[in-house]
C-alpha cells in the first residue's frame, strides 16, 4: 500500500511537470528572444545595406558641374543650395531679401574665405556658395559672362 502511494505521488508530479513544461512551451515566442545567430545578423545587415543603395541611386542627382553663358542683365538666383564660379565676364552679387540686407549676408566665397554683400563685385574663379533660395544671386554686368554652376538655379532677366 505505501509503494501504491507513492508511485501514484510520482505519477501526479510527473503530470504536473508535464503540464508546466506544455504550458512553457506553447508561451515561447521568438519574437521576444533575444539570442540570434550571426548568420542572421549579416543576412539582415546586408539587407539593409542593400536597400540603402537602392535609395541612393534611384535619387538621381547630378553632381556635375554646368556651363552658362549669360548676358548683361541677366540673374542667376539659386532656387536651392548653389555652388557658383565666374569663369569670364563681370558680375555683382545681388541679395533682394530685406533681413539678409539689413545682417550683410550674401554669397559666402569660400576662396578667400569671406561674405560677398549685396552689390560687390564677384571675383573670378572664386568658389561661391549660396545655401538656400532666399533671393541670392548673382547678376551679369558684362556684356557676355560664364559661370560653372552646381544646384539648383533660376535666370532672370531685368
Amino acid at each position: 500500500m505505501k509503494q501504491r502511494k507513492y508511485i501514484l505521488a510520482a505519477l501526479f508530479i510527473t503530470i504536473i511537470l508535464l503540464a508546466v513544461s506544455i504550458h512553457a512551451d506553447n508561451n515561447y515566442s521568438t519574437e521576444n528572444d533575444p539570442l540570434v545567430t550571426l548568420s542572421y545578423v549579416e543576412k539582415l545587415k546586408d539587407q539593409i545595406i542593400e536597400e540603402l543603395l537602392k535609395q541612393s541611386v534611384s535619387v538621381g542627382v547630378d553632381s556635375s558641374y554646368k556651363v552658362l553663358e549669360l548676358k548683361s542683365g541677366q540673374s542667376l538666383m539659386a532656387k536651392g543650395a548653389c555652388e557658383v564660379i565666374l569663369r569670364s565676364g563681370k558680375a555683382t552679387v545681388v541679395v533682394t531679401g530685406a533681413v539678409n540686407k539689413a545682417n550683410s549676408i550674401g554669397l559666402s566665397d569660400l576662396t578667400d574665405g569671406k561674405e560677398l554683400t549685396d552689390t560687390m563685385q564677384v571675383p573670378t574663379n572664386h568658389y561661391l556658395i549660396i545655401s538656400r533660395a532666399d533671393g541670392r544671386g548673382v547678376k551679369i554686368t558684362s556684356d557676355i559672362a560664364y559661370l560653372l554652376i552646381r544646384g539648383e538655379y533660376e535666370i532672370v532677366t531685368n
